[in-house]
């Protein structure tokens, strides 16, 4: 009996070769497009999140408030937390900005970055040749800088351009610097961003006293944001509210949320969110064409089924 069904299934689609093909072609459809936006949407959470490691995740900011209070976070702040907070591996102000970067071979727009030494700690991209500028440098103003091995052969020529200056200009003002370490370069990822924006975009970081000496930056009156760097392993976000605890109680500071803070840990937890969602929407989609492609086949079941019942009367 099961033989003579077999047989018979295999003479209907026998004689009807382009309905069975397209039967088969909806549902290889339906199904490969659910795997597709699936695989997509996870791969393309994976790549962001790869992209991101190359940015350290024991990294929080804290900004003040302007409209809440009127007191800044003073070097003498930052002093407190490098000395009281276990974990706390420093704290640096954060000037960044986009200038002009001269060198004896070109030159560049350039995204700079103005923080003390532990800003070594911010990317995965460590110093190749020369060193990182120190704290002693940042303490006596040095003109100092320290570039990515891509922007070195750019602006220079070599990738061993320690020792070789560079004229920095930004609103107008310049100063000339020194090269004192190279570092690898970025992920591919980024550089692509940055040179959507420009038609080459180097990279480049300097202590921050240097940087407020050129744009006339009063560092010592206090400004309303820094970055802290924890230990690999410690709770950042306990460090954080120590941190924001020692601040307003050497300020007085009562009022609610009068300084915030953001952890790289956040930023990942938002952008998973936003694939997440994009995943789900896109695999509801895909659902949609899968069941169209399901009635598609019960469609053709049933005229299949009404065809064999006049057959046999």
């Amino acid at each position: 009996m099961i033989l003579e069904y077999i047989a018979d299934a295999l003479r209907n689609i026998r004689n009807n070769k382009l309905r069975t093909a397209l039967t088969m072609l909806g549902i290889v459809i339906g199904i490969a497009s659910v795997i597709a936006v699936l695989t997509i949407g996870d791969g393309l959470t994976a790549y962001v999140q790869n992209e991101m490691g190359g940015f350290s995740s024991n990294v929080a900011m804290l900004m003040v408030d302007s409209s809440k209070t009127s007191e800044l976070i003073k070097p003498e702040d930052l002093e407190q937390m490098d000395g009281s907070i276990p974990g706390l591996l420093g704290a640096t102000y954060d000037l960044d900005g986009f200038g002009v970067l001269t060198g004896k071979r070109a030159a560049v727009d350039v995204s700079f970055d103005a923080g003390s030494s532990v800003m070594q700690n911010y990317t995965a991209n460590k110093v190749r040749r020369g060193h990182y500028f120190t704290d002693e440098e940042v303490e006596n103003h040095a003109a100092v800088c320290v570039i990515p091995e891509r922007d070195a052969e750019k602006l220079c020529g070599t990738k061993d351009a320690v020792g070789q200056t560079l004229e920095f200009t930004v609103s107008g003002m310049s100063k000339t610097l020194t090269i004192v370490g190279v570092k690898e370069n970025y992920s591919e990822a980024i550089l692509t961003i940055m040179d959507q924006l420009e038609d080459y975009t180097a990279f480049m970081e300097m202590p921050y006293t240097t940087y407020a000496d050129l744009a006339k930056i009063d560092v010592d009156a206090g400004l309303g944001q820094v970055i802290l760097f924890c230990e690999t392993g410690s709770d950042v976000n306990k460090i954080t509210r120590t941190a924001v605890r020692l601040w307003q109680n050497r300020h007085g500071v009562r009022e609610d949320n009068a300084i915030f803070s953001m952890s790289m840990s956040d930023v990942t937890e938002q952008v998973n969110t936003i694939f997440g969602a994009i995943t789900t929407f896109m695999s509801f989609v895909a659902a949609i064409s899968l069941l169209v492609g399901g009635i598609g086949v019960m469609n053709i079941m049933l005229v299949s089924v009404t065809e064999r019942t006049r057959e046999i009367g």
